[in-house]
């Protein structure tokens, strides 16, 4: 099972950038490997921004 994990403040301020977060979180999960558990982080997710834009 792959999960992402955000909190509030801490990753987003509203609720559909929390789901943002969680949501790019869920997806570095999937894509890296399956099975594992991300938090979000600023850094995470300039990077699959990034990555997407490639």
């Amino acid at each position: 099972m792959s999960m992402g994990i955000a909190g509030c403040p801490i990753h987003a301020d509203c609720q559909s950038s929390l789901i943002t977060a969680a949501d790019m979180a869920l997806y570095y999960s999937k894509t890296n490997g399956r099975d594992r558990v991300t938090m979000a982080s600023s850094n995470l997710c300039q990077s699959l921004k990034n990555d997407h834009h490639s």
